[in-house]
């Protein structure tokens, strides 16, 4: 299914996306692993749908938006995508503690100091993640440059689209 290229209209004047892309089924399932074992991972990538990915940046500033959608259940539409937001909720929250902001089975957000937010929204079979913005100082270190305000804003935007 396509999937349109997430907007960056939240994060303000001055961004622009420099790339943006489809990571398939097998991009997602890789992801995942990153923070769960294989066979889960393998789980909640199952019933792909579609995705898109968008980097942006502002100057030494960068966010990232991921789009993924889950198939269409004939019997509920929604069913892959919720199931697939409860097993990555559980997941963040036991690979990075307790969350900054949560929402019943809806948003999850996290600040991070040096990456910026990392946050994940669900609506219907599409789950949102954005990450960022971070930045980077003169001598190369990073740091954040949004909050879980920003990122929710974000959030919402990508529900939104189309």
């Amino acid at each position: 299914e396509i999937v349109a290229d997430p907007t960056i209209a939240a994060l303000g004047a001055g961004w622009s996306a420099v790339d943006a892309d489809t990571g398939g089924e097998l991009g997602t399932r890789l992801t995942f692993a990153e923070w769960m074992d294989e066979k889960l991972a393998g789980a909640t990538a199952e019933h792909w749908g579609g995705d898109r990915q968008v980097i942006a940046t502002s100057g030494p500033k960068a966010a990232i938006a991921w789009k993924l959608r889950y198939d269409a259940a004939p019997a509920n539409a929604n069913v892959w995508g919720q199931a697939a937001a409860k097993k990555i909720m559980t997941t963040l929250e036991t690979k990075l503690g307790k969350a900054s902001v949560k929402t019943k089975d809806a948003f999850i957000c996290f600040e991070r100091a040096e990456l910026g937010p990392l946050a994940l929204g669900v609506k219907n079979r599409d789950l949102i993640w954005v990450l960022g913005p971070t930045t980077t100082d003169p001598n190369g270190a990073w740091k954040s440059a949004g909050n879980c305000a920003l990122a929710k804003k974000w959030v919402d935007e990508l529900a939104a689209q189309k």
